[in-house]
């Protein structure tokens, strides 16, 4: 929608404009609003903040170069279109001079009208693209979340930031069913889910997807994801989490942790299974985003004890990033809660059968460690070389610690550092997309990583490579 006011001091001028502009077949759905002229026509200005104001030059009172004046002193995104006769066209380019989009000459006819009407259109989308552009990459940047425009309908609405704007999520293929009267542009997350900014309406006033200017959009999307994430995840439309309750989940997370260390070190299989289902009662009791770093910690920390049979609580950044790309492959907390039982219930059931003669045989560990450097998969994990060899995922990790010395998600790392160093050698692709091929979403990252092996970033790595 563009909302467009016109100023003159003949008011058959006036209707003859509106009149041409309602008769207009363009594109954009316009708004066109017979607002007279002089001081009183200021004043309208200031409560509708139109996109195009069309103005004509010799007018008493205020007359059109004023008016621009006042328009630019004020700030307003508003284009101005000034109408004058061939004895005003020195006004007419001072008018230019100060910023007006275009003159046009009395009468203006319906043609120019249009032509004015979708310049301001192009103008508009090119701010909008400007804007969104900068959002899409900061996203990126902080989020590792990846936002494809696809259809826009008003970008006026959304540079207008008096206008309250809704962010709604749906899933995957699937649209809201809402007007394009109020949708502003559809989107889609990571190729996922799909989603749209629309125009609030009353009853929308609460929400996590609300906000009125772009420099909330970030906020609020991820504020909106992670809302849409709790109820598809945990299948729960009626989850909400209070700080409160996120605080009392964290601190009894860190005790139920020490709890299945012990367990663990101990192999009380029974108490084990009644210890990790207080650990999924609490952990429903989180945010999403803080819930998933919990599973990926008590994860790392469940592999490192049921290799080593050591008390440890300690991991490395390394494994706890190895087990939240785990996590995220679940598509529900069912599903999540089954395979983590069947890692850590499973597993220690596993290494309680297996005879220490079976761990003196390195062909399984040569055959694991084949199939992992032979990989281009990105999603190869412990899982699936483990369901490769017909073995359980904690009997391989631990194997190939007693053979080799490492843990498995070192030589997971090491193998796609080496990829990526090839790829940094031998092909033109950015860091971001040799990181995202090699499955790190977030290449920074990727690149810390990179440094620690290799003593360069992957950028000095590369600038080196190609000077010597």
């Amino acid at each position: 929608m563009i909302r467009i006011c016109i100023i003159d001091d003949e008011q058959t001028v006036r209707e003859s404009i509106v009149e041409k502009l309602h008769r207009l077949n363009v594109e954009d759905r316009l708004q066109v609003f017979d607002i007279g002229f002089g001081l009183e026509a200021l004043n309208k200005l200031d409560l509708i903040r139109p996109e195009l104001v069309i103005t004509d030059i010799m007018m008493p009172t205020l007359n059109g170069l004023a008016l621009l004046e006042e328009i630019r002193k004020r700030h307003w995104e508003t284009e101005v279109v000034v109408l004058s006769g061939y004895d005003e066209f020195e006004y007419a380019q001072q008018a230019m001079k100060h910023g007006a989009l275009q003159y046009l000459l009395k009468p203006a006819s319906r043609q120019a009208l249009a032509e004015a009407v979708q310049l301001v259109g192009r103008r508009l989308r090119t701010r909008w693209e400007a804007e969104m552009q900068l959002l899409t990459d900061r996203i990126w940047m902080q989020h590792q979340m990846k936002i494809t425009i696809h259809e826009v309908y008003q970008p006026a609405m959304w540079l207008d930031a008096r206008v309250p704007k809704l962010i709604e999520l749906s899933g995957r293929g699937r649209s809201q069913t809402r007007s394009e009267e109020y949708t502003i542009f559809t989107f889609s997350i990571d190729h996922d889910h799909a989603g749209q900014v629309r125009i609030a309406a009353d009853t929308d006033r609460r929400g996590p997807g609300l906000f009125h200017t772009a420099d909330k959009f970030s906020s609020s999307l991820i504020r909106a994801e992670e809302g849409w994430q709790s109820v598809h995840f945990f299948e729960r439309p009626d989850r909400q989490v209070s700080r409160s309750q996120g605080s009392f989940a964290s601190q009894e997370i860190r005790r139920l942790n020490e709890k299945l260390v012990d367990l663990l070190v101990r192999s009380e299989i029974d108490e084990l299974a009644e210890c990790l289902s207080d650990w999924f009662e609490t952990a429903e009791g989180l945010p999403i985003a803080v819930f998933r770093k919990e599973c990926a910690k008590m994860l790392a920390i469940a592999e490192v004890v049921m290799t080593t049979r050591r008390p440890y609580t300690i991991y490395e950044d390394e494994q706890v990033h190895y087990w939240q790309m785990w996590v995220l492959q679940a598509s529900s907390w069912v599903q999540l809660k089954y395979d983590i039982l069947y890692f850590i219930k499973g597993g220690m059931r596993a290494l309680l059968q297996e005879s220490q003669a079976e761990f003196g045989d390195s062909d399984v560990v040569e055959q694991a460690l084949a199939l992992l450097h032979q990989s281009t998969d990105s999603k190869l994990g412990l899982s699936g070389l483990a369901e490769q060899l017909h073995l359980h995922p904690v009997t391989l990790s631990k194997l190939i610690k007693h053979k080799t010395g490492m843990n498995f998600i070192d030589h997971v790392v090491r193998h796609k550092l080496d990829r990526g160093k090839s790829m940094l050698d031998n092909t033109n692709k950015s860091i971001a997309e040799i990181a995202e091929e090699i499955g790190y979403l977030d290449f920074r990252y990727f690149s810390k990583l990179f440094k620690k092996t290799y003593g360069l970033t992957p950028k000095d790595y590369r600038t080196k490579k190609f000077t010597q």
